[in-house]
């Protein structure tokens, strides 16, 4: 099994960011990407080797801050849909009590929104990809459900932005 991980890129330069999204599709291994508002700018999803994703955004700048997350385990959950364009979506990264981490990963899988959890290392424990009607809908998720379980210490929220209605 090839490895999978979730990169956050940060640029120092938010005039960076349509230029490095605009050849990412290209870059081997990048299986996913999404231009995101909250501690990053872009989340990649990279299966395999990273290298020739941080060749291309060493080539854009120098300056970015990296940080990797390497997926230990992923489930989507049930037949509920990815990212689509007609819904609004946000990445929380979660640090969780490691006594309850089982526990919070099972009852994220039973919260509406919720579309897919990751267990990773580095970075955080668990990241969760959470859809809804907006974003405010998505917002309320987060504060009024995954927020309040227990075993949840901090959470980093990153509202999708669906650049090509900009």
């Amino acid at each position: 099994m090839n490895r999978v991980a979730v990169f956050l890129v940060n640029f120092p330069d938010h005039n960076l960011l349509l230029p490095a999204v605009q050849g990412l599709s290209s870059i081997a291994g990048v299986k996913e990407w999404q231009a995101v508002d909250g501690h990053a700018n872009l989340v990649v999803t990279v299966e395999g080797s990273s290298d020739p994703l941080l060749t291309y955004l060493n080539g854009i700048t120098q300056n970015a801050s990296i940080s990797m997350c390497e997926v230990i385990d992923g489930l989507r959950n049930g037949d509920r849909p990815g990212l689509t364009p007609d819904l609004a979506h946000a990445w929380v990264f979660a640090d969780v009590e490691a006594a309850r981490a089982e526990q919070v990963r099972l009852q994220l899988k039973e919260v509406a929104g919720v579309v897919k959890t990751m267990e990773v290392r580095g970075g955080c424990d668990l990241i969760v990809l959470i859809s809804g009607s907006t974003l405010d809908q998505v917002d309320r998720v987060i504060s009024q459900e995954i927020q309040l379980l227990d075993g949840i210490l901090r959470l980093k929220r990153n509202r999708v932005i669906n650049l090509t209605t900009l």
